[in-house]
């Protein structure tokens, strides 16, 4: 826009010249007829008054021939300036969703083949570690990409397809309307990767090994970053890899909070001393509190950003992120071992429900970009509506597992209808909630604002995991020992049971009998299990309802 400014300045100077010199000549020309004392009246034929109306058509002419070049400056600098997102679009959209894709797929291929993974090892009673190993690596880095986004030099290459990146820059080059849109097409992309996975993640594991399903996501990897290299390498002046950079990111923070989560999962699923857990618990999260309010100079968890409608969205989304993944790392166990099915048919099961969640995400961009209206009241709206029917979808399925009986088949429908809308409804929430927060913080603060929400649901991810998998781990060992102790063989069933959960299959050793009482004990282990779930999504409820209600209205 400089250069176009230089060039308006400079038709200016030129043509105000111009004028002055046809000005100096007019009033050359002029012979003023002069008597002793008074000057001769001035008619409408005079030579002052016809040069003077010369003159006037003459500036008029020229002032006319300047507002058209302006003008047509600025239709073709605007005009540039408007194609310039859609070109872009085209590159960076592919840069910023291909490693969310591949992020996506991990997730559920960790999610369905985790079993196989601990038989592999032997150890299947650290199954939730497979998982929340990870889920807690993804959540140190996700919340540190709020920042990073704002050091430009480096965040490119940094950017390059994480969730949290890819939002960010989306909503960087949309406007507020179209971000319910093109965060719907995101999560388009992002279902896409966890219908993927799932079955792929199967097809590994029973053919090439489930080594080979992390392995051959080298390449594409590979092909992300040179497309975030190449497409979304922004150039601004004084900005790169300083220390003064450096120095924003909140490293210091990111690690407290990941100390602390870890500790307080060891506290939960393991028989280290709970004492010395207990102090390190303690110690690192008062010192994420501290470096958060006295030391960080852009925190990862900015406090002003946790007050009024922003904060409360974020622990909407933390609490219905923390449902939705109990429930996507519960169905693999209950259709692999309560209901003997393969790994490849609880990856459909799993299918469903990111199918739904893509379907949400339009339907709730759809409806944003469409209605004529706030766009904060609308999106929180939506997200009472998909907080009401996630909430009930999860108390559904309690209902099916404590009743519905092992090695049935009544059960499919019931929970293929369940997931679809859990999907949807999560799937609709996580899209208005996004909005609702860009709205609130305006075009400055959505870069943190929105790292911020994705430290919300990373972390609910975590703890979901984390502790509804503890407390299932935690009841197979305890009801599993009452019951198999008083046998002869009672012992070596159950080590081998905590090994590798495939042993219920060995009818020489488990009669069909004994294998019913100990279905049960996996039911009553499952039933446990998602009671976390019901809880977190009543409270997002209750939250989302407050909310709507005082703002919404």
């Amino acid at each position: 826009m400089s250069t176009g400014n230089n060039h308006t300045d400079g038709l200016k100077d030129q043509h105000h010249s111009d004028i002055i010199q046809d000005l100096n000549e007019l009033i050359s020309d002029v012979d003023i007829p002069t008597y002793s004392g008074v000057p001769s009246a001035v008619t409408d034929k005079s030579p002052l008054v016809t040069k003077a109306a010369e003159f006037e058509s003459y500036t008029k002419d020229q002032n006319n021939r300047l507002l058209d070049s302006e003008q047509n400056t600025q239709d073709h600098e605007e005009s540039e300036l408007l194609k310039q997102p859609v070109y872009n679009l085209r590159l960076i959209l592919p840069a910023c969703w291909l490693g969310s894709f591949l992020a996506a797929m991990d997730g559920t291929v960790v999610a369905n083949i985790m079993n196989g993974i601990a038989g592999g090892f032997g150890q299947e009673d650290l199954k939730p570690w497979i998982a929340t190993s990870y889920l807690l690596t993804n959540s140190a880095f996700q919340p540190l990409y709020g920042r990073v986004s704002d050091i430009i030099a480096i965040s490119g290459i940094g950017g390059g397809g994480l969730g949290a990146m890819s939002s960010i820059i989306v909503s960087d080059i949309v406007s507020l309307e179209d971000r319910g849109l093109f965060q719907g097409y995101a999560n388009l992309n992002y279902a896409a990767g966890q219908m993927i996975g799932a079955p792929l993640g199967a097809l590994c594991l029973d053919t090439i090994g489930w080594r080979w399903m992390f392995g051959i996501q080298v390449p594409a990897v590979s092909i992300c970053m040179l497309l975030a290299y190449l497409n979304i390498n922004i150039h601004l002046p004084n900005t790169g890899l300083t220390r003064k950079n450096l120095q924003r990111i909140d490293f210091g923070g990111s690690l407290t909070l990941v100390t602390s989560i870890t500790a307080f999962l060891l506290l939960l699923s393991t028989d280290i001393s709970k004492i010395i857990l207990s102090i390190i618990l303690f110690v690192s999260l008062s010192s994420f509190i501290y470096i958060e309010k006295y030391v960080a100079k852009e925190e990862i968890l900015p406090l002003k950003l946790l007050q009024g409608l922003a904060g409360s969205s974020g622990f909407i989304s933390f609490s219905l992120t923390f449902a939705v993944y109990v429930v996507i790392f519960f169905v693999p166990s209950y259709v692999q071992i309560l209901q003997n099915k393969t790994v490849q048919t609880s990856g459909k099961f799993l299918i469903l429900n990111t199918i739904s969640v893509s379907f949400g995400s339009l339907f709730a961009g759809y409806i944003l970009k469409r209605i004529n209206a706030d766009v904060k009241k609308i999106g929180l709206w939506i997200t009472l509506f998909g907080s009401l029917l996630l909430s009930s979808s999860v108390i559904f399925l309690w209902i099916i597992v404590k009743y519905q009986a092992p090695y049935s088949d009544q059960w499919k429908a019931p929970l293929s209808i369940i997931l679809l809308l859990i999907g949807f409804a999560f799937g609709s929430t996580l899209v208005a909630i996004l909005v609702v927060v860009v709205a609130i913080v305006g075009k400055e603060g959505q870069a943190s604002a929105t790292g911020l929400n994705y430290l919300f649901r990373s972390t609910a991810q975590v703890l979901a995991v984390g502790i509804s998998m503890s407390i299932y781990e935690k009841a197979i060992s305890k009801d599993l020992w009452s019951l198999l102790k008083p046998l002869n063989n009672g012992s070596y069933i159950y080590q081998e049971l905590l090994k590798n959960a495939d042993f219920l299959k060995n009818s020489e050793i488990i009669d069909h009998s004994l294998l019913f009482k100990i279905l049960a004990v996996y039911q009553t282990a499952l039933v446990d299990s998602v009671y976390p779930a019901i809880a977190m999504s009543i409270f997002g409820v209750i939250l989302a309802s407050w909310l709507t209600l005082k703002y919404g209205l």
